[in-house]
């Protein structure tokens, strides 16, 4: 872990590129991090999970001998998938170093920004990999305008996605809440849960599971429900596998897991798994059984939620994840435009991951917004989402 210095404003690097060297800088990583998808323990508890892992790359900048900025990746081999809409159209299998979603932590300012770029170029060059992905950056960081602006044109990925990320702040009650949306839809949000338990007499049950002895029972409660998503369909969604459980796992010893659940009738109807980090719940799971659906059981559960953490004054916001959606857009008050954004090699692979990147991308741009298609295409979705969850119940 030699660090190699540079003429430019006092700034030197080092990369670490080994599991057994990570603790070396943890104190370091723990100070700075402020996510949890990028917790040291979290990294090496995925990185040990995953076959298609190779081996970490984390790049610690300094200035004047002062470390100031991490880079948290992994060089990893990935199926890099080209999508219509829904549709997976081909993948192809590439080695690629991944920087993972909060994994430029402290300062992101343009000369640092800027000056690794220049590092993961080089890098680039010499090492065996295609191409650098950076996970869903924001658009008005120094780091995006970086990535899209130093490397060679060719290298520079074009007509990238751009995704809301939705947060909300908490209030100090449920009732302050629920004053951000109109009165009419105020009125049947109070109803939704009185709604459930008149219909099912009284045998509905929302419960927080916390603690690692329920890890096993949250797992299987959730498989349950999510096999049954049009998530499973996707290929996305919450599965009972050995990852996930060492997750769960890991969150409830860090005493990070909130596991709301919902269940009529004594069966799981609805879930959230949630990382409770700092002074933020992040939602990372959810699904609800389709055979409710009338019931809205998904927003009678998140409602319980919110009423849960409004109590516990250390928490501020809610993040809601990647993507969007209807209930994020109704609660949410805070959001944050991001965007995948790569670095290709200049090798016959790079070229053509993005040529074939930019193509789909402007397709699935045309198809979005092309007038009077709009609402066409929500409807569209809608109905491949249902036959994704009948599907998923065969």
């Amino acid at each position: 872990m030699k660090r190699t210095r540079s003429s430019i404003n006092k700034l030197s690097y080092k990369v670490v590129d080994s599991i057994g060297n990570l603790n070396q800088i943890r104190d370091l990583w723990h100070r700075m991090n402020w996510h949890p998808n990028t917790d040291i323990d979290f990294y090496i508890t995925i990185f040990k999970s995953r076959h298609n892992c190779l081996r970490p790359y984390i790049l610690v900048i300094y200035q004047s001998d002062i470390p100031t900025t991490m880079l948290i990746g992994r060089i990893e081999y990935k199926h890099i998938k080209f999508r219509i809409g829904y549709k997976t159209i081909f993948s192809l299998k590439s080695r690629c170093l991944k920087i993972l979603y909060g994994g430029v932590i402290g300062d992101n300012e343009n000369v640092t920004s800027r000056f690794i770029v220049k590092r993961l170029l080089r890098f680039l060059s010499t090492e065996r990999i295609n191409l650098i992905t950076f996970t869903q950056l924001n658009i008005h960081s120094q780091m995006y305008k970086a990535v899209k602006e130093v490397p060679f044109f060719l290298q520079r990925s074009f007509f990238d996605t751009v995704n809301p990320h939705w947060k909300v702040l908490l209030p100090g009650q449920l009732k302050d809440f629920l004053l951000r949306v109109n009165s009419h839809h105020r009125r049947r949000l109070k109803r939704l849960r009185k709604r459930l338990e008149k219909n099912f007499n009284g045998q509905v049950e929302f419960t927080c599971l916390k603690n690692k002895r329920d890890v096993a029972r949250i797992c299987e409660n959730c498989e349950e429900i999510a096999r049954k998503t049009y998530h499973r369909g996707m290929g996305v969604g919450f599965v009972f596998n050995k990852e996930n459980s060492r997750r769960l796992n890991l969150m409830a010893e860090k005493e990070w897991l909130q596991v709301y659940m919902l269940f009529v009738n004594g069966d799981p109807c609805a879930f959230y798994i949630s990382t409770i980090y700092k002074d933020t719940c992040f939602l990372n799971f959810t699904g609800y059984d389709s055979r409710y659906r009338k019931y809205d059981p998904g927003t009678a559960l998140f409602l319980y939620i919110v009423e849960d953490l409004c109590q516990n004054k250390k928490i501020r916001k809610i993040d809601f994840g990647f993507g969007d959606a209807l209930y994020k857009r109704r609660f949410g008050d805070i959001n944050e435009a991001e965007a995948s954004v790569s670095i290709y090699a200049l090798n016959t692979l790079g070229i053509m991951f993005n040529v074939t990147h930019s193509m789909t991308n402007i397709l699935n741009t045309f198809v979005k917004y092309v007038p009077g298609h709009v609402e066409k295409l929500r409807k569209i979705k809608k109905k491949w989402r249902e036959y994704l969850a009948r599907k998923a119940t065969v």
